[in-house]
């Protein structure tokens, strides 16, 4: 008798359309440099937010934040 494999985490409408997309955002592809150098700046923020004994969730929220912020100023040269 087969055993019914079940998934850890609950499946959500459209998450079967691209797993490496998220609905209502939007991806790009990258030069491999390019996203080399977004990884070490993430790194970075990270080990800078951990070391300051920052919670994991508030390092995350700044890495995120940091993006967003990064987004607007190439998208509307602020």
């Amino acid at each position: 008798m087969e055993t019914k494999r079940t998934a850890l985490h609950p499946s959500f409408p459209g998450s079967t359309r691209n797993p490496k997309t998220v609905l209502g955002l939007e991806s790009i592809v990258l030069q491999h440099e390019m996203a080399e150098f977004i990884q070490g700046e993430a790194l970075d923020l990270f080990t800078i937010s951990s070391n300051a004994g920052m919670p994991f969730r508030e390092a995350l929220a700044a890495i995120w934040l940091s993006g967003m912020s990064a987004g607007r100023v190439i998208a509307h040269g602020e």
